[in-house]
């Protein structure tokens, strides 16, 4: 237990004297500090168009415009996308850049952008869109200084909370180098784990009205305090942040979303029940066999495993019934590429595990060790001899059927009703799309586009499907595979659970038949318990009723 409490500092004095404003919304209007917000459809709406502005967007442009900057942190279904796209006007931006999930880019620019200009007046000349995998390309790394943005909107701001990431470096090296630049966040859940997931996107978006301290050693006592584990550090001058009858979470949460610039929404519910039940499956004795084999080994088929990352990949994929392997080109198999591979992986892994140290703590960084001659390792000259030769292609082997087999039994009994079966494993879908009859949406198609009338049961990848989709015209989903953390649980039972769902509930079933599936479930609830403790967002993982059992 540490035994002392957060220091008093410089920064919790500043933090303290913010100038804190309560926003109240309700069903047709927002109070600021009680006085009413002018509504800012007549601005936006075009003749003849009939949408409506909802308060809670109302509110977020009201406060991106006296902050000049923002954190929206809106829940799944709450219209961040019209937020995203009239930002630019409220804040009389020039040439905006608005950063997008890749796999949503094109839905925006075919679907979203024509559907919200037959309603809106919006700047879409000064809008240039561009998807986070641009910013990461070694091909587009000059890609904010070719466009010289003076207003950057990202929306699922959480894709820049890794400051080591080739994206965020670049992001927070245009904002230095281009001081004027204003910048605007959305997300739904900006920290996954930790307050120290997004101090340096309060502080482009807020100013000295961060609500987060800037010094790294005083925001490592707060994140001890506040973040989700089992031996927190004691609140200490935190204290000061709450309110009686607070603890140092719920202060402050209440005082993150009373920031001035930031807008938050606290519901979760949407008048439609949320039920999350566990469907009985049982493992069969191979997969059990394959699945120790695996964690004694540390190897699958010819591949050598690295780190515990690849390991829980693999293991994830036996205990769906099967796992990939390497597909040779005409059956040739390159022996020499496998045996340096595999050497060289069994020795990555043998350094991490025993050798570990600041700097070669991951296969890449040893890879660039011994490339520079910092690490001289036996196993490096053969592996790069060949390592610049194609990995090949992968081929599915099949252990047991058990899982697509039940899942295409959960599709028959949903036919009358509705269902999207969730897939991670590409093999998976596609087999429980072939013998069920089942349509399959995978990678670049639009589940969005098909109509449950005709196709009640549908199979849909979790990656391209499972975030920024409008699928709530079903009302039943069942996961084959457990999302491993909050934020990919939330936004996956969002797709149904959302804005415009008219069943009286929506129904989750989910497969907990093995450890690795418990411990991601218990994973997603502690990351959802954080989230909602220090963000205010209410999580479904939470409020859900949940049949465990």
């Amino acid at each position: 237990m540490r035994t002392h409490g957060v220091s008093e500092s410089p920064e919790l004095t500043r933090i303290l004297g913010i100038k804190l404003r309560k926003l109240v919304i309700e069903k047709d209007r927002v109070l600021r500090d009680g006085v009413a917000l002018p509504d800012l459809t007549p601005l936006f709406r075009k003749p003849g168009g009939t949408l409506n502005i909802w308060p809670l967007q109302n509110a977020a442009l009201h406060e991106i415009y006296e902050a000049n900057g923002g954190l929206i942190l809106l829940g799944v279904g709450f219209g961040k996308t019209f937020i995203s796209l009239a930002a630019a006007e409220v804040m009389d931006s020039k040439r905006c850049v608005l950063l997008v999930k890749p796999q949503l880019k094109n839905q925006l620019l075919t679907r979203d952008l024509p559907f919200y200009s037959k309603h809106f007046n919006l700047p879409l000349d000064r809008i240039h869109v561009v998807s986070y995998n641009e910013l990461s390309s070694a091909d587009k790394a000059d890609i904010l200084n070719r466009l010289q943005p003076d207003l950057i909107v990202a929306d699922e701001c959480h894709s820049l909370r890794h400051r080591t990431s080739a994206r965020t470096r670049r992001f927070l090296r245009f904002m230095k180098n281009h001081p004027g630049t204003r910048f605007v966040g959305l997300s739904g859940t900006i920290a996954k784990r930790s307050v120290k997931d997004y101090p340096h996107l309060s502080d482009l978006a807020l100013g000295k009205n961060s609500p987060l301290p800037q010094n790294f050693r005083i925001l490592d006592e707060w994140a001890e305090a506040l973040d989700s584990g089992d031996n927190p550090r004691p609140a200490g001058a935190l204290e000061k942040l709450c309110e009686p009858g607070e603890d140092v979470r719920s202060g402050y949460r209440r005082r993150l979303i009373e920031t001035p610039g930031v807008v938050a929404s606290e519901e979760g519910a949407i008048g439609t029940s949320l039920i999350i039940s566990v469907r009985p499956l049982e493992m069969p004795d191979n997969v059990k066999t394959e699945l120790a084999k695996l964690y004694a080994t540390w190897q699958i088929g010819e591949e050598e495993l690295t780190d515990a990352m690849a390991l829980s990949r693999v293991a994830r994929q036996i205990i769906s019934g099967m796992y990939y392997i390497w597909k040779w080109p005409e059956g040739k198999r390159d022996g020499e590429w496998i045996d340096a591979r595999r050497a060289w992986h069994r020795s990555i892994r043998e350094y991490i595990q025993h050798t570990s140290k600041d700097g070669m703590d991951s296969p890449l960084l040893l890879a660039r060790a011994a490339m520079a001659g910092r690490w001289h390792c036996p196993d490096w000259a053969p592996w790069d001899a060949v390592r610049d030769r194609p990995e090949p292609e992968t081929l599915p082997v099949w252990i047991s059927d058990f899982m697509v087999a039940d899942a295409i039994k959960w599709g028959k009994e949903h036919m009358k009703t509705n269902g999207l079966i969730f897939y991670e494993h590409d093999a998976i879908g596609q087999m429980i799309s072939r013998f069920g009859g089942f349509p399959l949406y995978g990678a670049g198609m639009d589940a969005s586009d098909t109509d449950p009338d005709r196709d009640p049961v549908i199979v849909c990848s979790s990656r391209a499907q499972g975030e920024g989709k409008n699928l709530q015209r079903w009302s039943n989903m069942l996961l084959t595979a457990v999302p491993a953390n909050g934020l990919a649980f939330e936004q996956i039972m969002g797709r149904c659970h959302r804005p415009g769902q008219m069943a009286d509930e929506v129904c989750v079933d989910l497969y907990l038949h093995c450890d690795e599936f418990k411990r991601a479930f218990d994973t997603a609830l502690r990351d959802a318990e954080f989230i909602e403790s220090t963000q205010g967002q209410k999580q479904k993982l939470l409020f859900a009723t949940k049949v465990l059992e």
